[in-house]
């Protein structure tokens, strides 16, 4: 199928010269696109990615910046994927993405497989790693950065991620260490929370790991034990009136800990073993750079000022006021929202800093964390596959028979398939 489509594409090329010449003219800006944001793109965005670029010193050139955000959803999100898809594939297109990948499944995404744009469209980013005046290469986890690798390089950096962590105000006398001791646990607490985890988009990330082959376009797991994933996963307990446990994507706040019950000496707090015996790690927004970017270096400075600390901890540019009523937030809150908002930096929270104000770890809190990033057996970008994943068990939570989930099960397994022969 990519043999047939790259023929074709040739042929167009030819026919449409000099739309698909390799080299274009410079733009008289910077061109950033972004998934990120509120449904209203004029709230801002573009004057506060301008201020911060200034506050770091500028880009090398001195050329102003436009920022493309896209719409959340509907026709006109369509419309102008379908019209940056076009411009990509004749060597066009922004010069900079920076992109949020939501657990969403009804979400269009502009890189349907991100492993796949990665090789088609982003230019490797390794030479930052020794001409970084911003960020630090080297403190990075490098099991998250690895999702955004291939053999050409560095082809993107993740700049926040999630994991699944369970917490219960009762103890816990034994914390499973896979997904099979938590089938087979008889701790009520540890089955709500697995039962919580796995009802917030949590199935893709605990139940399943590495799923699909993207070079080789085929899938790694068989229907038959997707269907028995999913039927487990269901097993596990979950009310949400009366529920001990709650599940989250971070280590929450001090404030958000109390609210929810998990305080004091009694309280628990667990990561979500997937199957193989880790924690899986889902990459939420990440920054990459077009290869046919005319202003290379301005562009590499703009990921190396986003992949800063300073960037990452969202609030050295806001008051404490504008950030705890989210006022101007716009493209910087949801760069680590729904997913969760751990930076890359794996020492991040050690010399106290905070996201947003808001969102700090104390002593005890910082030790699980440390904990659970050394547990990350699996790290991944979700891709239109993923999202049929979780659009799979939400279905099939209100199947009324095993016969319905093996049909639904047979679909979604026969859609993956169709998404990876078109990719």
């Amino acid at each position: 199928m990519k043999k047939v489509i790259a023929i074709l594409l040739t042929i167009i090329c030819l026919l449409t010269l000099p739309a698909c010449q390799s080299k274009r003219e410079p733009a008289p800006t910077l061109w950033i696109v972004t998934n990120v944001g509120f449904p209203d793109e004029q709230f801002g965005g573009e004057d506060d990615l301008r201020n911060i670029i200034e506050h770091l010193g500028g880009l090398p050139s001195g050329v102003d910046i436009e920022l493309e955000v896209l719409p959340l959803e509907g026709a006109e999100l369509h419309t102008r994927l379908t019209r940056l898809r076009t411009e990509l594939l004749s060597g066009g297109g922004p010069d900079v993405f920076l992109m949020y990948a939501p657990p969403l499944p009804e979400r269009e995404l502009l890189f349907q497989i991100p492993q796949i744009a990665m090789d088609k469209y982003f230019m490797p980013l390794d030479e930052l790693q020794d001409s970084a005046k911003f960020m630090e290469w080297d403190a990075m986890n490098q099991k998250i950065a690895a999702a955004g690798r291939t053999d050409k390089g560095q082809m993107l950096l993740p700049m926040f991620y999630g994991y699944n962590v369970a917490g219960t105000n009762e103890p816990v006398a034994e914390v499973p260490g896979s997904w099979d001791e938590a089938l087979n646990s008889s701790d009520r607490a540890v089955q709500e929370g697995y039962g919580s985890g796995l009802r917030r988009s949590g199935f893709r990330d605990v139940a399943l790991t590495d799923v699909v082959d993207y070079e080789g376009e085929t899938m790694l797991i068989t229907q038959e034990e997707l269907s028995r994933r999913v039927k487990e996963a269901l097993s596990f307990p979950y009310d949400d009136e009366n529920a001990r446990s709650w599940s989250m994507t971070e280590l929450a706040s001090e404030n958000e800990c109390i609210e929810q019950g998990w305080a004091g000496p009694a309280g628990t707090a667990f990561p979500l073993y997937n199957t193989d015996g880790g924690v899986t790690a889902k990459v939420n927004s990440y920054i990459a750079v077009n290869r046919s970017t005319t202003h290379k270096e301005d562009a590499l400075t703009l990921v190396d000022m986003m992949m800063s600390r300073d960037f990452l901890t969202l609030e050295g540019f806001w008051s404490e006021s504008r950030t705890m009523n989210q006022s101007g937030m716009f493209l910087f809150n949801s760069l680590r929202a729904w997913n969760g908002g751990n930076p890359i930096y794996d020492d991040f929270f050690e010399d106290g800093r905070s996201i947003m104000y808001a969102f700090s770890l104390t002593e005890g809190r910082q030790a699980l964390h440390r904990e659970i990033i050394d547990k990350i057996s699996y790290a991944y970008i979700p891709s239109a596959a993923d999202q049929e994943l979780i659009k799979l068990f939400k279905d099939c939570k209100a199947a009324g028979s095993e016969e319905e989930i093996d049909k639904l099960v047979s679909k979604c397994y026969t859609t993956i398939e169709m998404i990876l022969a078109e990719s």
